[in-house]
């Protein structure tokens, strides 16, 4: 009988050994490092609603519009960086960095000329944030369009939900 209670005593001890090592292993690969960005890159479908005020001469007129569409998100770079696309008024998008659960977008310029005139406007971005599968984006326009001797200014305000599929 003591040889019995020696082989579980001794069974037991590999065991306990065992099973400290699988822990110990579990723990080294669940505390590796995920990527941030992982949580904003995919594909969304997004609504968005915007107000938009042109002043010339000292008359202002506001315009609103809705809209919706597809985008992706994808990431570039190293670090945190990731890129907007399908969205905006920019054809290579809109860059910005993961930070935490939210996203921070660069401001975007676009300037347009053509014979009858130019549009330059600036867009800033209101941190992005992610809950869920949603994100909220609030775009700030501010600019101004010279038209045949005419020169207005633009302002206005884009709110952009946008669900990820």
């Amino acid at each position: 009988m003591a040889a019995q209670g020696n082989q579980n005593h001794y069974f037991m001890k590999v065991l306990k050994h065992f099973l400290m090592l699988v822990f110990a292993a579990f723990a080294f690969v669940s505390c590796e490092k995920a990527d941030p960005r992982d949580e904003f890159v995919g594909t969304y479908f997004f609504t968005q609603t915007s107000t938009i005020t042109y002043t010339a001469d000292g008359e202002s007129q506001t315009t609103s519009q809705s809209g919706s569409g597809a985008m992706q998100c994808i990431k570039v770079g190293s670090g945190n960086q990731v890129r907007l696309t399908g969205m905006g008024d920019t054809s290579e998008g809109i860059d910005g960095f993961v930070n935490g659960n939210t996203l921070e977008l660069s401001p975007t310029t676009v300037k347009s000329t053509n014979p009858g005139g130019t549009v330059e406007m600036t867009t800033t971005y209101e941190p992005v944030v992610k809950e869920g599968d949603t994100m909220t984006c609030i775009a700030h326009i501010i600019g101004s369009m010279s038209n045949q001797g005419l020169t207005m200014d633009i302002i206005g305000e884009i709110i952009i939900v946008a669900v990820k599929q």
